[in-house]
Order: structure tokens, then sequence, then C-alpha cells
């Protein structure tokens, strides 16, 4: 391809440099916004999940007793594989001809960027940066409503997002619900005692949440310690919990900037969000430092560069992104169903 589009592309991304960081957090879905904001970056061919399901051996002793000397495996490893996302961004010739002066087969004739007047390179990157916030915008769009899937959509080829994290039935990582056994105490929500690989569930059969039913299931996955909880649901949840939590709550905007809601429940060191995509009548939360949204360093948001056009009326490239939602402990997560306002 034309080195000078090549030139185009990283000159925009330079003239872009303090509003990318923005411009790849996701300005419609809380989840994302806040999973992005704490991303960890990560290599491989897949990605390890481990999870500690087993105790090592010990106990009281006597300076006389023979200890188990026994190894004890105590993490079983499942994997996920990576999903590559990617929009197309394309500049239309008519565009080129009305804003900038010149057509695709002029442009690319030309073999350095420096060499076009300066008050068309700005009328180019100008054109070609508002292109790249529409593809980090729709980028992030696919990523919100993956992330509410199980992984099975788009031939699996979508992220596995939390409708397989936080399931009862479905396998993740490779390693069934039951696979790792049970815990040896009952549940809060169940009352037996609850497969070790798998979620929390409560079914309300369609009664009106309220935050008793939030704090039980907060303490079914903390059991007394203290972790920063995050919840998601639709809005109308949302609202009607806003409404009982009232005295009991802190509300403010989880980033002003981007306009998310939030309310803060102190008592449980829980924070709860209103998401778009969340299903309905359906309420989701973790513990925060247990589900980790990954990004593959070699694929963030790269952008492709132009490929050649075919028939000379458009210049096309793609921004590219490689993640994956991780969880280690899915007893660290809850799902609430059938949950009306």
């Amino acid at each position: 391809m034309a080195a000078v589009l090549d030139q185009l592309a990283l000159a925009t991304y330079a003239a872009m440099d303090t509003q990318l960081n923005m411009a790849t957090l996701s300005q419609e879905s809380a989840l994302l916004n806040n999973l992005q904001k704490r991303r960890k970056l990560e290599h491989g061919k897949t990605i390890d999940v481990k999870a500690r399901y087993k105790r090592v051996n010990g106990g009281s002793y006597e300076g006389s007793d023979t200890r188990n000397t026994e190894r004890v495996e105590q993490f079983f490893a499942g994997s996920i594989n990576w999903k590559k996302n990617d929009v197309v961004v394309t500049i239309n010739e008519d565009d080129l001809v009305r804003n900038a002066g010149t057509n695709i087969p002029d442009l690319i004739a030309i073999n350095d960027f420096r060499r076009i007047p300066k008050g068309t390179q700005k009328t180019l990157i100008n054109l070609l940066a508002k292109e790249f916030m529409g593809g980090f915008e729709d980028l992030n769009y696919n990523q919100c409503v993956q992330l509410w899937g199980d992984g099975t959509g788009n031939s699996g080829k979508d992220i596995t997002g939390l409708r397989a994290i936080a399931s009862t039935t479905l396998a993740y990582a490779g390693i069934s619900v039951s696979e790792l056994s049970t815990f040896e105490w009952l549940g809060e929500a169940s009352g037996v005692k609850d497969n070790i690989w798998a979620t929390k569930q409560l079914d309300l059969s369609s009664a009106t949440v309220t935050p008793d039913d939030i704090g039980t299931m907060i303490n079914d996955i903390t059991r007394g310690r203290l972790m920063k909880i995050e919840i998601y649901m639709p809005m109308d949840i949302w609202l009607s919990l806003e409404m009982q939590l009232e005295g009991d709550k802190l509300r403010e905007g989880a980033d002003a900037e981007l306009g998310f809601q939030r309310i803060r429940w102190p008592r449980f060191n829980a924070e709860l969000f209103p998401d778009p995509e969340a299903p309905a009548n359906t309420i989701i939360g973790f513990a925060e430092k247990h589900v980790e949204y990954l990004v593959n360093p070699g694929m963030d948001y790269l952008f492709s560069g132009f490929l050649q056009p075919t028939d000379q009326h458009t210049i096309t490239g793609y921004i590219q992104l490689m993640s994956q939602l991780r969880c280690d402990d899915r007893a660290k997560t809850f799902k609430i169903i059938n949950a009306n306002p």
C-alpha cells in the first residue's frame, strides 16, 4: 500500500494521542468501562484459569506425631481461548474530494505525507480521526454485547462472558460445575452444599427484588470477608433498588465525564450499576478481584494499516482487538434470576 496512507494513519494516531485513552473506554456500558479501567495485559496461546479447590495437609499435632507430608495439588487448571474482534474503518473517495480536494489515486501516488499542504494534512487527519472514533465506539459496543453472553455466539467466536461464568449448569474453562466437588458448608441462598465451581444463584420467581436479596447474595460469596463487589442489572431494577435503599446508600456518577450512574452501598462495600445490555429480570454480581478483563498486547486496538483498494473508490483498514474475560473463582460470583423491579 502507498506509504502516504500509513503515514496518514500514524499522524492521525499521534494527533489523537490525548484522546485515545478516553476513546477506547466504553461510553455505553458501565460493565465494560469498569473492566477496561483495570484491564490486564497478558500473552499466551491460550489463557490459563487456575482454581484452588483443595486444602493442604495440616492441623494440630504433638511433637511425636507422624506428619502427613504427601503433596496436595491445590489447584485445578483449565483454559479459555482468546477471542478476536475487529471493525472496518473506511474513507470514501467522495469525502476525500469534497473535504480535501483530492481523490484516491492522486493520494496514494504521493510518497511522502509531508509533501501534502499543511491545511490538507489537517483535513485528512480530522477525516480519519472521525472514522477511528466511530470504530472504537462500535468495537466497544461489540464487546458490551459479548460480555453478557456465554461465548457460543457467532459459532463460538464471541467472548466467554458472564452468562458462562455466572452459571450453575454450564462448564467454564473446560471444567464442569460438579468437577471440583462441593463446599463443606451450606449456601446462604440455596440451603445446600453448593458446587465449588459454580455461581451462587437465587430464583425470585417473579417477585420484587429487595436489598435483603442482594445482601444475602453478597454474604453468600464473601462469607463475611470485606471484598469490593460490583453488581450489574437492567435500569428498571436499578431504579427500584435505588428507591428501596434510600438512606442506606450514596448515589453518584461512576464517571461524571462518561455519564455512568452508580449506587454505592457502604454496608457491603458494593457498587450497583445499570447496564444497557444486562438481560431482563437478571442481576449479576462478583468480587472485583476475581473477574478480569484481559487484552493481548499484540492486538490492542491495533490498526491494520490501509489495504489496497480494489475499486479505487474507498480505502479500508481494520481496528483489531484480542481480548477475553477470566474468572478464577466462580463461587465469588452470584446471579439473581426472575427478578422484578
